[in-house]
């Protein structure tokens, strides 16, 4: 028996063997070299892979696509402006958008870099291949040209935005749902609980995609000096062909790749030479990285408490309440800490969990901190919630935000499971204990006590809406009882601020902690990573950004786990502060 523990760990000790030395040979031969730039750099920025706002850790950095964060692209097109080895941008897109308000974001910083005096060219082999290329073309509208290969589609055709009605199957299943939500607008449940749009989800949603569309049609307008009627009209016959396309003004030339390549390389003149993103922030510093530290809290995904996460089976993060309060702590305790950044990608979650983070945003304040938020392209219900307590709320136009509402609601099962002749018995201490069981429905007197509860959670949500804003109760009703809203119309109605996107917060974070505006910073990103894998990574092969690059490509091929179908989930929490679920396609 021994014999056979001593052959058994000697077999796990050669194969540890060969993987340190199969790990230490990929990072040799995977190591990056520092590039050879031309003396005139056109950079290749391509944006098939849409930024994200965080980057990964452990397992999500392993599996993940690689995706350049958002606020590195803007701080990168932000120094090119100034690094006068560049000439020009050649901006690759097509296939994947962000959502609008990134959109815009970037939009925003190709133009701060045109206005430099450099050129931007855009490319694309098709607008919408199959698909909706009305993001695609937005983006790539903010070019001084737009180039699109002759065999491309042009396929800009709107927004529409789908919302999945499933109650029709769920009665077939013998499955029901029953709760409550504040108020008619709160239409995250209607997804389970009606088989198509009441009259109030129809006309907010419907408000919604035509604000969107409308910033949509004004920034084309302005972008292809076309009149916002035209442009509109020119969307409503999409798709159009691509010789339709330029005979419209929407596209400025029908070519190929090679022959965009050829263009921007004269036009840059010299000796110049395409420069890949990647590239060119190897041969740069970091953006913001000199200066005064000014913190960038992140906080992506649905709000839960506990720890920041990645679930496999969504390809999602979530957001945590302890990872982001810990953040908010340390950068408060930060003496070099002079302002808070605290940017919000997130359609809301759990109530409780989003007020430990406004009340930790709070004690910033309150301890001389000043925080501003910064809105991705969601910060809706509890998403919204936590900006409240701010100095100010930035957020981008097609931001969609508000949400102002609440609801609570859990799955019946049990016509299913009498279907399926099963029984689940129950023994109980305590009149409501259990009242959370799917297998039995709710009694007159715990449905009462879930109502109390979400008129309790309501009331608190607009007390401190508006307290936060100056606002009636009067004034809080008619924005409220759930709508959702564009930035614009979050301006309009006094729920934000101002309209920008990261670039602006960062001047006002500067202009409240005394920094002057033409000043250099330092953006401090928090909550840093602290999965147990990132710790191992970190110990084996040091905290180098470029040795951590080159390991990245061994391990993330070396895993074999692939992403599993997203999954409804059905929330039993009696107190969820989430907007509607919508797919926006644009």
């Amino acid at each position: 028996m021994l014999r056979f523990f001593y052959g058994l760990f000697a077999i796990i000790g050669g194969l540890t063997v060969l993987l340190i030395a199969v790990v230490i040979a990929a990072f040799i031969w995977l190591s990056p070299s520092t590039p050879s730039a031309p003396d005139r750099i056109v950079l290749k920025l391509d944006l098939h892979q849409t930024p994200v706002e965080a980057g990964g850790s452990g397992l999500q950095a392993l599996l993940a696509d690689d995706h350049a964060m958002l606020s590195d692209v803007i701080g990168t097109l932000l120094q090119a402006r100034n690094d006068d080895r560049v000439a020009g941008i050649l901006l690759l897109t097509g296939d994947q958008s962000p959502g609008i308000a990134a959109t815009q974001e970037l939009r925003e910083a190709i133009g701060a870099f045109r206005a430099s005096g450099k050129f931007v060219v855009a490319f694309a082999n098709s607008f919408g291949e199959g698909g909706n290329g009305t993001g695609a073309y937005y983006l790539a509208s903010a070019a001084d040209e737009v180039w699109l290969q002759p065999s491309g589609d042009f396929a800009v055709t709107g927004i529409s935005i789908e919302t999945p009605f499933l109650k029709g199957a769920l009665d077939k299943l013998g499955v029901s749902v029953q709760g409550g939500q504040r108020y008619e607008y709160k239409t995250a449940p209607n997804s389970l609980t009606e088989s198509d749009f009441t009259k109030a989800h129809r006309e907010n949603i419907q408000a919604l995609v035509d604000s969107l569309l409308s910033q949509i049609v004004g920034d084309l307008s302005k972008s292809r000096g076309l009149a916002g009627e035209v442009v509109r009209r020119l969307i409503d016959s999409g798709p159009l062909s691509p010789t339709d396309a330029r005979a419209a003004k929407l596209i400025d030339k029908l070519a190929y790749r090679d022959e965009v390549d050829s263009y921007v390389l004269k036009r840059a003149g010299g000796n110049s030479g395409l420069f890949s993103y990647d590239d060119y922030r190897k041969i740069t510093s970091k953006p913001f990285s000199k200066g005064p530290v000014i913190a960038l809290i992140k906080g992506v995904g649905a709000i839960t408490s506990g720890d920041n996460a990645y679930s496999l089976a969504s390809d999602e993060q979530t957001l945590g309440s302890d990872d982001v309060v810990e953040a908010l702590r340390k950068a408060v305790d930060d003496s070099d800490v002079r302002a808070i950044i605290l940017r919000i990608d997130s359609p809301g979650g759990s109530y409780v969990a989003s007020d430990t983070i406004y009340r930790e945003v709070q004690r910033a304040r309150a301890k001389g901190k000043p925080v501003i938020v910064s809105m991705g392209n969601v910060a809706a219900s509890g998403g919204y919630f936590i900006a409240l307590p701010a100095d100010l709320i930035v957020a981008s136009p097609g931001t969609i935000t508000g949400s102002i509402g609440v609801f609570g609601f859990k799955p019946l099962a049990d016509q299913l499971i009498a279907n399926l002749g099963i029984n689940v018995g129950q023994i109980k201490g305590g009149t409501n204990a259990g009242m959370e069981s799917p297998f039995r429905p709710y009694t007159p007197e715990q449905l009462s006590k879930l109502n109390q509860s979400l008129d309790r959670i309501y009331a608190d949500f607009a007390k401190k809406t508006g307290a936060a804003r100056k606002m009636t109760p009067q004034q809080i009703d008619a924005v409220a009882r759930g709508r959702v809203w564009s930035g614009l119309d979050a301006k309009r109605l006094g729920l934000i601020d101002e309209l920008g996107g990261l670039t602006l917060a960062i001047g006002y974070a500067k202009a409240a902690a005394g920094i002057e505006p033409n000043t250099g910073i330092r953006l401090k990103v928090l909550p840093e990573p602290k999965s147990p894998l990132d710790k191992v990574i970190g110990k084996v092969f040091g905290s180098d950004e470029a040795q951590m690059e080159a390991i990245k490509p061994m391990l993330k091929y070396a895993a074999t786990l692939g992403k599993q179908l997203r999954e409804l989930g059905i929330s039993t929490d009696r107190g969820v502060l989430a907007m509607p679920p919508a797919t926006v396609r644009y």
